[in-house]
C-alpha cells in the first residue's frame, strides 16, 4: 500500500512522504549521476508545477562504501541543463534507510558550481 500511495505522490508531484525530513536532517554526501535527469520527459511536452522526480546515481557516503540509489529532485533541477552524467552532485541520505536520497542543492546552486568547473 505505502509503494501504492508513493507513486500517486509522485504521480501529482508531491514526493513521498519522507523528502522533507531528509532535506531537513538527512546526512550530507556526494553522487555521482549515473543516469541523464533530463531524459525524464525527453520527447513529451510538460506544463505543471515542479514535481518530485528521481534519477540514478552512485552515493558516495562519508563513513561507509558508495551504493547505487535513485535520488529524487525536482523537475526544475532536472531540466535545468546543470547535471550531467559522470559530474558529482550533493545529497542527503536517510542513514536509517539509505535508499531515501534526495538532491540537496536547488537550481541555482546548480549552476553556480556548474559555471565553477
Amino acid at each position: 500500500m505505502g509503494k501504492f500511495i508513493n507513486a500517486i505522490k509522485l504521480a501529482f508531484g508531491w514526493g513521498p512522504g519522507w523528502l522533507s525530513s531528509v532535506e531537513k536532517t538527512g546526512v550530507a554526501a556526494q553522487a555521482v549521476v549515473l543516469s541523464d535527469p533530463a531524459e525524464i520527459i525527453k520527447g513529451l511536452g510538460y506544463e505543471g508545477g515542479d514535481k518530485w522526480v528521481s534519477f540514478q546515481g552512485r552515493v558516495e557516503p562519508p563513513d561507509g562504501a558508495p551504493y547505487d540509489s535513485k535520488i529524487y529532485c525536482r523537475l526544475s533541477c532536472a531540466l535545468s541543463g546543470a547535471m550531467a552524467v559522470g559530474g558529482k552532485v550533493n545529497v542527503k541520505y536517510d542513514p536509517a534507510d539509505r535508499t531515501r536520497v534526495a538532491l540537496a542543492d536547488d537550481v541555482s546552486a546548480l549552476l553556480k558550481s556548474r559555471i565553477r568547473r
